[in-house]
């Protein structure tokens, strides 16, 4: 099953490519399927960003780290519009360890602020409290006043927690 949506989503048309992914992203946890529905998020199609968003927030959580080839691909997505850093996040939620949360960090400081939130609710989140707050300490301790703020902030909110 898995290859014959890869082949899909490799080879073939386009509606049928992004159709390919909901079980690549569901069930395999495939990597260049991940990466092309953030791109769909900064569509400038109103029902594929809301598609692409709805396929990331219904996919399942899994504990283990992103792939190393889906983190190179997201570095690059979270250059682009705030569309897709807000779905960077969704997707990086998804996943666990240090990996993600350290990727995620960051932008609880983006510019804008629907990124921001997403950003804050993902770290909220995840189940690993300890990992978060150590790595929250870490950013509040660095050098942009604005992550040192909101990073001291979700400390606060997470220890009333």
């Amino acid at each position: 099953v898995q290859a014959a949506l890869g082949q899909i989503f490799n080879r073939g048309p386009e509606p049928a490519k992004f159709q390919a992914c909901l079980p690549l992203l569901r069930d395999f946890q495939d990597p260049d399927a991940w990466a092309y529905v953030v791109e769909q998020a900064g569509s400038s199609d109103v029902g594929r960003v809301r598609t692409a968003l709805n396929w990331i927030g219904d996919t399942k959580r899994v504990e283990q780290p992103p792939p190393p080839r889906l983190l190179r691909q997201l570095e690059k997505l979270v250059a682009g519009e705030a569309g897709q850093r807000r779905a960077v996040v969704l997707v990086l939620a998804k996943f666990g360890g240090q990996e993600s949360i350290g990727r995620v960090i960051p932008l609880v400081a983006d510019p804008d602020e629907m990124v921001a939130k997403e950003a804050e609710t993902c770290l909220y989140s995840q189940p690993d409290r300890a990992l978060v707050q150590r790595l929250l300490n870490d950013a509040a301790r660095g050098t942009n006043p604005v992550l040192q703020n909101r990073a001291r902030d979700l400390m606060a909110k997470i220890g009333r927690s």
